[in-house]
């Protein structure tokens, strides 16, 4: 009975699969499904992703050339609800007599269970996609507009909609591009004197080359490449609005010629506007305030010192020893105005882990010169962190862990930080021993203790070989734990001390100075009898030489005995020899 109703069950399934899959069951009398877009360039047609991107409208997915989400979709039925209601108020007593038979509450749920299904199959599915005539249009434009920004001025798009039968059309493209423009010539018309000097020092940089083809996107990197080197060179007000490019392509033959211009400063006052030329302008001050918050903003300052020009200002007790505050800001008192400073000061400052976001704002001076005022809020000194987690796996039947730590930020006043972490976890093995043995026989217990210093703990001035751009730190860290995992336990201790420095954004150097490791295994004799690769492989060594006449050893002694022959040099293995290197690594690991 159970057999005859699931086939019955599935038949429907099927049927009313098979019926959604008619594709176009959803598409309105007037209306037509998109089946197909088609691109000509020049007359030859381009099936490249990128130009098939720019349309406004795809066709339905397919997988396997099956559109399978248009399918769902269509099995989905529009207003469900009504529909439902209409079937039950059908005839006058019908509702009442399920209301009797299933109760109004379980009736209620199938309804809702109903709507709930079909809504699944309109979000899980995909609405058939309508050709729309203004659609086409703008995907014209966009296809223009695609074309024109990179070179083919006279680009003319148009469209051509094909109808089928049963409610279906495809859509064809046609773009003629003409000929491409050629940059000719790039001069300049710089109104400030500044400015232009800084421009010719780098105008071999330029994104903008004779005799390459026009694209939008070079005259756009080109103007974020002035900008970002004027900014970097002293010219605070500067910005990108203050570049254009004058482009000339009449009468050229399919060439252009190119103009950059540079417009003088725009001030404007509280009546009027006025132009004048750009200024270099130089860092006067720079002061950090050091432990800066919202309800102390008010405050008088307390405790100051001035370090190398540096002016640093506390509203309690100065907390932070100034080089440590120094070190980390790259704007320096002298030097001109560089945007860059600001960024590399805000990165340094946030990989101390010691302040929350900074704030660096830049007030105006009347004589061209900036003061910097730097604004660190501290994180509290200590910082406390827990996590625990419920694991299982392959050789045990359940595992916790935990892992509390404690972080101490400004250890030796010099922004270092210190981070003390325990962790622990317990498991039940699942090939237990005896029944006498805990159900836990799986535990490890350990402390890791690490010092971060963020520069390079060093006797030398390394400052020249690393500078400070590369963020260069220091960690110490000595860690032990004690294991006992299956039989097999065993202590370690460890310690590392390396530095850390990035020589740019993409590549990251690490120097480890020392990284040592010590383990000692509690239960050596068990070892072969849980690392079984490492047991193949020695008895296969064993076998190779015809040791203990081909027959397997047994561990441990005969193991033992076979690893002391080979290094002692009483087997035909000798030291060079593969197989002599890998019986010395086993017994290592051992």
């Amino acid at each position: 009975m159970k057999l005859q109703f699931s086939k019955i069950v599935l038949f429907i399934v099927i049927t009313g699969f098979l019926y959604s899959c008619n594709s176009v069951k959803r598409v309105p009398e007037d209306k037509h499904l998109l089946v197909e877009n088609s691109i000509y360039v020049n007359g030859k047609k381009n099936n490249t992703e990128r130009i098939n991107n720019l349309l406004f409208q795809q066709r339905n997915k397919k997988i396997i050339n099956i559109p399978l989400r248009l399918y769902i979709y269509n099995a989905a039925r529009p207003n469900i609800d009504s529909i439902i209601n209409a079937n039950i108020d059908t005839k006058p007593k019908k509702r009442k007599r399920l209301e009797r038979f299933l109760s109004k509450k379980q009736l209620d749920k199938y309804i809702e269970a109903r709507i709930g299904f079909n809504n699944w199959l309109k979000t899980t599915g995909e609405a058939p996609v309508i050709v729309n005539k203004e659609k086409i249009e703008k995907s014209e434009k966009q296809l223009e507009a695609y074309y024109f920004n990179n070179g083919w001025f006279n680009v003319d798009a148009t469209s051509k909609t094909d109808t089928l039968e049963n409610k279906k059309a495809t859509v064809s493209y046609f773009v003629k591009t003409g000929k491409p423009y050629i940059i000719d010539s790039l001069t300049t018309k710089i109104a400030s004197p500044v400015v232009d000097s800084i421009y010719k020092v780098s105008e071999k940089q330029s994104f903008i080359k004779k005799n390459e083809q026009y694209r939008t996107a070079t005259f756009a990197n080109e103007k974020d490449r002035i900008t970002k080197d004027l900014r970097n060179s002293g010219v605070y007000h500067f910005s990108q609005d203050y570049v254009y490019f004058d482009m000339d392509t009449i009468n050229t033959n399919n060439k252009v010629q190119v103009e950059l211009q540079i417009l003088n400063r725009s001030v404007r006052t509280e009546d009027s506007t006025y132009k004048e030329p750009f200024k270099i302008y130089k860092i006067k001050e720079v002061n950090v305030f050091t432990d800066f918050s919202y309800e102390n903003k008010d405050l008088e300052i307390v405790d100051s010192t001035n370090f190398k020009n540096f002016n640093n200002y506390s509203f309690g007790k100065m907390r932070f020893k100034p080089k440590a505050i120094t070190d980390a800001i790259f704007i320096t008192p002298g030097d001109v105005f560089r945007d860059k400073d600001r960024s590399n000061t805000y990165r340094h400052i946030n990989n101390l882990q010691t302040f929350k976001h900074p704030s660096i704002d830049y007030v105006e001076n009347p004589d061209t010169t900036l003061t910097a005022n730097i604004l660190l809020t501290p994180y509290k000194k200590f910082g406390l962190n827990f996590s625990a987690e419920v694991s299982q796996s392959n050789i045990q039947s359940i595992g916790l862990a935990f892992n509390p730590s404690l972080l101490m930020r400004n250890v030796f006043r010099g922004a270092e930080t210190l981070e003390l972490s325990a962790f622990g976890s317990i498991g039940a093995s699942k090939d237990g021993g005896d029944e006498s043995d805990p159900f836990f026989d799986i535990n490890e217990l350990g402390v890791d203790l690490k010092l971060t210093i963020p520069r390079l703990f060093f006797p030398f001035n390394t400052e020249k070989i690393i500078p400070k751009t590369m963020f260069p730190s220091t960690r110490i860290s000595i860690s032990t734990s004690s294991q006992t995992n299956v039989g097999l336990d065993k202590q370690t201790v460890s310690g590392i001390f390396n530095y850390k420095w990035f020589a740019s954004n993409l590549v990251t150097n690490r120097l480890d100075l020392f990284n040592i490791q010590f383990v000692k295994n509690l239960n050596p004799d068990n070892y072969f009898g849980i690392y079984y690769n490492s047991y193949d492989a020695l008895n296969d060594i064993s076998k190779d030489i015809g040791y203990n006449n081909g027959e397997d050893l047994a561990y441990p002694n005969q193991t033992d005995a076979f690893i002391n022959d080979v290094l002692s040099g009483n087997t035909s293995l000798q030291p060079g020899d593969e197989e002599y290197d890998d019986v010395y690594s086993i017994n290592e690991r051992k």
